[in-house]
Parts: structure tokens; sequence; C-alpha cells
């Protein structure tokens, strides 16, 4: 619609344009007739005015000169003046009919008649002087009888000439006329071509304004169709556009008090998003609603802890988003959507607590029952075999050497008993973690597991205190021990890399290997005991637990734990 209100409106104006155009061009010509109509009437005019000064003239001189015979001498002058004034209009009818054969014709058969009758009007003078005191009447009536002939003949040639000139004029004032009504119908019909075109541009913007204003009021209506249907849910909705600046959100959404011009490198901060361990926020690219408004990503089911700025406690929300695309595909912004699953989740925390806690009952068992093994299969034969060899001492008759040698193994068994036992007790509790501190104990274990063969462990330790709190070196070296084994299961002779730093408050473990890995969705469906325990130890630790693999890709474990832990995880980690 909008395309075919474009075409049309561009179509009205360049034909109003070409009318005005095409009113300018023929209004110019038709003027341009009507000002050379007007000019050749004007010289016509002038042409006719001229031949009749020209006879006034002809006639004042012989006034003149009949003045000057009858005794007024200062009519001489007045004759003098008058030919010059007769030559003047026969030298301008000259120069004016200059463009006329037929009027150009007569002025030749007119000027000498002129010429003539001048002559003897100064003959007469001349004449008149000569004779002074005598009496020249005689001559002077002759030469008036001979000027009285000229004049008819000039009066006649002059009459012809104005004769012409006069149906020149009648026939110019007519085409002017013809001209004049030309241009103006030239010009109504122009002006009529505008004004249809000007109605016909009036009722397009009208039906155009009329369009519109049904679309506002349909844009409207599902504005506030929408605007109902957001309020209405029960989940909070933001949309941001492309720049990050807020552009809508429903009534769940605004009990956040967030500004819609708040740059969005301060939207963790500003909306409280924190991430699985509650102290650390989520990073500006990682937030759901960053990475669908600005890189096009979707996300589903994004699990955030949100406590806005002045909350003591949070609640857990489930989010998921959408990036809003161009034409072209590029994201112009995205929308997110925060569901309350706070609930659930401490339902589910819960849920899992309890099944930890079982787990970590059985675990127990099983490992009694293993140390019990262990002391009965191993500790306990090697004290029987200890005894028999003992008893083997008691004969009277033994000889000396075969009493070193009976001695000599026994104390080999007492050494071995003693192994045993050393290696249990290290199992079960490692001392050089109580003495050496937990960076010197995580190299010891290192060196000790590759010194088993088969793979290589390269260790990273970086800006970690000498000592730690009890419960966080025994919490860190049980994941780690837990993590190396599960690489060491899986890694085969590839390298493991343990990274181990400082950072932001946190101390961050990573156990990186190459091994086969392993796809998290299906492990977690049926999650083993080492997984839940470690991420059970970091829980009571006040920390987090996340883990990354694909299959053929490896597996990365990372634990993050607060520099300052709480006491709760004592009890447990004995």
């Amino acid at each position: 619609m909008q395309t075919n209100f474009r075409t049309k409106t561009n179509t009205l104006f360049l034909m109003a344009l070409a009318a005005v155009i095409a009113a300018g061009f023929l209004s110019f010509r038709e003027t341009t007739h009507l000002v050379q109509a007007q000019n050749w009437v004007s010289h016509t005019r002038e042409v006719l005015q001229t031949s009749t000064s020209m006879l006034t003239h002809i006639s004042k001189a012989i006034s003149a000169r009949r003045g000057f015979l009858f005794g007024r001498p200062q009519d001489e002058d007045h004759v003098s003046k008058a030919i010059d004034a007769t030559l003047a209009d026969l030298a301008d009818l000259k120069n004016l009919t200059a463009d006329n054969s037929i009027q150009r014709d007569r002025l030749q058969t007119l000027e000498p008649l002129i010429h003539t009758r001048i002559a003897m009007l100064r003959q007469s003078i001349e004449l008149h002087h000569a004779a002074g005191s005598t009496n020249d009447s005689d001559a002077q009536e002759v030469i008036s009888k001979q000027g009285l002939e000229l004049n008819d003949q000039i009066v006649e040639q002059v009459g012809a000439f104005r004769d012409t000139e006069s149906q020149i004029l009648r026939q110019r004032l007519a085409d002017a006329a013809a001209t004049a009504r030309r241009a103006y119908d030239v010009e109504i019909a122009l002006a009529l071509s505008c004004f249809v075109l000007l109605i016909a541009a009036l009722a397009l913007i009208n039906r155009e304004i009329s369009r519109r204003e049904r679309s506002e009021r349909a844009t409207q209506d599902a504005e506030r169709l929408m605007r109902s249907i957001l309020d209405s849910s029960a989940d909070a909705i933001l949309v941001c556009d492309s720049q990050g600046r807020i552009i809508l959100q429903n009534a769940v959404m605004a009990q956040y008090h967030v500004p819609s011009s708040m740059p969005p490198e301060r939207w963790p901060e500003a909306f409280g998003v924190f991430q699985r361990d509650k102290q650390t926020l989520v990073p500006v690219r990682e937030l759901s609603l960053i990475r669908a408004a600005f890189h096009g990503e979707s996300v589903d089911n994004m699990e955030v802890y949100m406590r806005p700025p002045g909350c003591e406690t949070g609640r857990w929300h489930l989010a998921s988003s959408r990036p809003l695309l161009d034409n072209a595909g590029s994201p112009r912004g995205g929308v997110v959507f925060l569901r309350d699953i706070n609930e659930r989740k401490t339902l589910e925390e819960d849920r899992d607590r309890l099944i930890v806690r079982g787990q970590l009952l059985r675990a127990q068992d099983e490992e009694r029952a293993r140390i019990a093994r262990e002391l009965h299969d191993g500790v306990a034969q090697s004290l029987t075999m200890l005894m028999i060899h003992l008893h083997g001492l008691k004969k009277p008759d033994m000889a000396a050497y075969e009493l070193r040698s009976k001695i000599e193994e026994t104390e080999q068994m007492c050494s071995g008993v003693a192994e045993e036992v050393r290696s249990l007790s290290h199992r079960l509790h490692s001392s050089k973690l109580e003495y050496l501190g937990f960076a010197n104990a995580a190299q010891n274990l290192c060196n000790e597991l590759m010194a088993q063969g088969g793979f290589n462990i390269e260790l990273t330790i970086e800006n970690i205190p000498s000592r730690l709190p009890p419960e966080v070196s025994l919490g860190l070296f049980r994941v780690l021990q837990e993590a190396l084994q599960n690489a060491i299961k899986h890694a085969g002779e590839g390298n493991i890399n343990v990274d181990l730093r400082r950072i932001d408050g946190h101390l961050r473990l990573r156990v990186r290997d190459s091994g086969v890995g392993f796809n998290p969705d299906e492990r977690s469906k049926a999650a083993g005991l080492g997984l839940v325990s470690m991420r059970e130890r970091l829980s009571l630790l006040g920390g987090s637990f996340s883990l990354q693999s694909a299959p053929g890709q490896g597996t990365t474990v990372e634990a993050r734990v607060p520099f300052t832990a709480p006491q709760a995880f004592e009890a447990i980690a004995s």
C-alpha cells in the first residue's frame, strides 16, 4: 500500500511538473508572439504618426512662407525649421519602412516631390530677398500655383501611404488580438489541468491520510492488545534494540525499575544477575538478551540467579531469548523471557540434597566395607603370616644362620605391613596437605600419579596463598583427586592440564584432559557418585562447579570457591 501511494504520488508530481513546464513554455511562446504583435502595432502607429507629422510640417512651412511674403520676417526662420522637421520625418519614414518594399517604393516616389516642394519654398524666400522693394508678385504667384499642384501630389501619395499603413495596422491589431486570445486560452487550459491535478493530489492525500489514520488506530489497538497480553503474562518480558536501549517491558519486568537508557554493560549489576555460586555476576557477553540482540543467538532455558540491588535474597529464573531480525537477517534487537522457578529450584535442591545424603551414606558404608576388606585381605593376612614366622622362631634346635634368615623375613613382612597401613592412611587423609599446604600437596599428588606412568600432568599455580582454611584446602584437594582420577581413566596416554589460581576473590581450579569426552546432557541423567560428590563439596563451600565436554574433544572440570569458605564444610570434609 505504501509503495502504491508513493508511485501514485510520484506520477502526479511528474504530471504536475510536466504541466508547469508546458505552461511555462506555451506562456513564454504566446507572450513572445503577443509582444512581437504589439511591437508591430506600435511600429505601424509610429509610421502613421510620422507621416502625419511630415504633412503637418510641410503645411507649417507653406504657412510660414506666406507670412514671410506678407511682411513677417520672423516667419523665415519658421520656414527653415519646418523644412528641417519635414526632412527628418522623411528620413524616419525611410528607416521605419525599410522592411516594407511597397511602402519603400511609395517613399521613393514621394521623396522627389517633397524635395521639389522644399526647393520651391526656398526659391520663393530667396526670390523675395532678391527683389527687395521691387514687386515680385508675378513670380511668387507662379511658384504658388506650382506648389499647389505639387501639394496635391504629395497629399495623394501620403494618403496612399497612410491607407496602406492603416490596413497593415488593422491586420496587426487583429493578429495581436488573436495571439492574446490564444495565450489566454492556453493559460486557461493549463490552469484547468493544474487544478485537476491538484484536486487529484488532494483526493489521493486525503485517501492516504484516512488509510494511515485507520492503520494507526489498528496499530494502537494491536499495541493495547499486545500490552494486555504481556502484562497478563507471569513471565518477565523485556525487549531492547540493537543499541541496547530498552524499548518494551511488561509489568513484571517493570518491578526491577531499570531505566531504559541504562547502558548494557551495567545490566548484570542493575538486574543483579549472578552465576550458580550466587556471588559472581554473569559476564555481559553471557547475558541471554545480549547474545540475542547483539550476536543473533537464541538461548533456551538458561538458569540464572537474580538478586537486584537492595534485596537480601534473590530468586532463580529461567531465561530464554530470541533475536529480532531485519529483512537482511541481521539482528535489530532481542527479547528475553524470564520465568520465576525459585520454588521449583528450591524443591530440586532439597531433593538433590536428600539424594546426595543417601548417596553419601551409601558411600560411607561402601568405604567402610572397602577398608574392612583391605584390612582383612591385606593387613590381617600380613599380620597372620608375621605371627607364623614369629612362632617358627620358637624352635630350640634352629641354627644361627636359619634364625637370622627368619628374622630378616620377619622384618621385611613388618615393613610391608607398615607400608600397607601408611598407604591406607594416606588415602583416607593426606598428611602432606596438612603439613605442606594445598599447593605443594597438589604438586605431590600430580607427581605421584605421573610416577604410575602412561600420561603427563602439567600443573600451573598462580597467586595461591601458602595457607588456606583447612576446609577449603581439603575440599579442593578432594575435588582435584576425583577430577584427576576421572581424567586418568578417560584420557589414556594424553595430556592433563591442571590450572590453579586466584581470580577476583575466588579460587579457581580447572582440570582439562584430551580424552574421549562425553555428552554432559546424557551423563547428567545418570551422574556418578564422583560428580555428585564434587558438586556437593563445592556447594557446601559456597562455590560453583561446571563441566564442559563433547565426544572426541576431551573434558574440562572447573571449580570456583570464595576465598572465605563457610565452616559448614568441616564436618563433611572430615
